[in-house]
Order: structure tokens, then sequence, then C-alpha cells
């Protein structure tokens, strides 16, 4: 992750299918986009259809160093393979999207996580499933 400013991310769950594109540190166009499900349907909503409230968060604090975030995503894995809702995927969300003022970017309120198909290898996202 790569972090600039301070704020909550929370995990929500996607309600809509969508296409993931075919590029790898970069934009094709070819999947999901902020307006788009990547197969030509719009999101009912800007960035994404997601369930709320969050279910699991993380507070990030500004000038953190880059690591791992832990999200107890247990419900969404249950639903999953129950069959009580299909797997459209996860999305992490700021829970306030205001935009910040930004001169430069060391100033701004984000932060970068990386996805499956991440360059390097040990910084793409992991799911851990233990069975009790």
């Amino acid at each position: 992750i790569t972090l600039r400013g301070s704020g909550v991310v929370g995990v929500h769950r996607l309600t809509t299918a969508w296409s993931e594109g075919s590029g790898q540190n970069s934009c094709l166009g070819n999947g999901a986009t902020w307006t788009q499900t990547g197969t030509g349907t719009a999101w009912s909503q800007p960035g994404g259809d997601f369930t709320a409230p969050d279910q699991a968060t993380v507070t990030k604090t500004a000038g953190e160093a880059p690591g791992w975030d832990t999200f107890n995503v247990t419900p969404f894995a249950q639903g999953w393979l129950s069959g009580a809702f299909p797997d459209d995927g996860l999305l992490l969300k700021l829970d306030d999207e205001t935009p910040s003022a930004c001169t430069t970017v060391t100033n701004c309120n984000y932060w970068a996580y990386a996805s499956n198909d991440y360059s390097d290898a040990t910084l793409r996202p992991t799911l851990t499933i233990s069975y009790h």
C-alpha cells in the first residue's frame, strides 16, 4: 500500500458482476471503470454497486509506512461458499471520499493497493482461509 494522508478504509461486497481489464500496472480501458462494469453496463452509482455499511475497516494515519492491511471478510467468504450471493468481489473504499486540497502528490489524501496481477508478487493481495 502507498499512503498519503489519513482516513478509514472499509471493505464492501460488490453486488454487480464486472470485468477485469487485461492491463498490468496500467489501464488499457478494457475492464471496469469508475462509471462502467466493463461489460458496457453502467454501475448504478459511480464507483461500483456495493453493500453498506463497511464490513471491516482499517484506520490509516498520515506518514504511516507502507505495509499489509488485514480485513476480516469471513461473512463474505461464507456467503460465497453457501451460495447466498454471487462472488462479485470486494471493494476497498475510503469512508470519506471528499477530495483533499493537493498542491503536490506528497500532500494528497490517497492510498494505492496492489492488485492480483501487480508486477511485484510480494505486494499482491492474499486471502487466507482457516477451517476450525
